[in-house]
């Protein structure tokens, strides 16, 4: 449901994701008509066919509105993110660069971001805090609670080798990469015009 940290695979709260959706359909708008219209338009409609007698709207209604208003489609941003698990990042990149921003990834940590392993440190070994699921670190059988210690990072392999440490033994095990980036960072700046 996205209300604690600790559900997984949870990035951002509903609150957050409708907040995003907002600001993309409202790039959108402002796109396809030029800066004649906003999202607040839209609002104001359905605000006049539907608040002012109290009843309530659909979200067909709500998407309805919305492509009045637009003039274009909104069916990727309904189906994929408002009620589907597409990845917000390619709509946010474009909605931000109709506002005159740049966003972009940051690279961090590479346990974090290559492998979706959050550690902390506890003596000589990392305790594992977290593993994204469907992570490389989560396929190769790292959970929560672990102990492990880093090795080494194998460039020629490219994987992440690290010993498993339980109170009676210790296994090796190496880890590799896909192409995906877990626990993503992000920078917005504005550009130059």
């Amino acid at each position: 449901d996205g209300y604690e940290m600790g559900v997984p695979g949870r990035k951002v709260s509903i609150y957050t994701e409708g907040a995003w959706i907002a600001l993309i359909c409202d790039a959108r708008i402002i796109k396809s008509t030029k800066g004649s219209n906003r999202l607040d338009d839209a609002m104001k409609i359905l605000f006049e066919q539907f608040g002012k007698e109290g009843e309530g709207f659909s979200a067909d209604d709500y998407w309805s509105v919305l492509e009045e208003v637009g003039g274009v489609s909104f069916q990727d941003i309904r189906t994929g993110l408002a009620e589907g698990t597409d990845n917000f990042e390619p709509y946010i990149k474009e909605a931000l660069s109709v506002f005159g921003w740049k966003f972009s990834r940051k690279s961090g940590d590479p346990l974090l971001s290559t492998y979706g392993l959050r550690t902390m440190k506890q003596g000589d070994q990392q305790k594992v805090v977290d593993v994204y699921p469907n992570s490389p670190a989560a396929n190769a059988g790292i959970s929560s609670g672990m102990s492990i210690e880093i090795l080494t990072t194998s460039e020629l392999e490219k994987s992440l080798d690290v010993n498993i440490i339980d109170q009676f033994s210790s296994k090796k095990l190496a880890i590799f990469p896909d192409e995906k980036l877990y626990y993503a960072e992000f920078v917005v700046e504005k550009l130059n015009k």
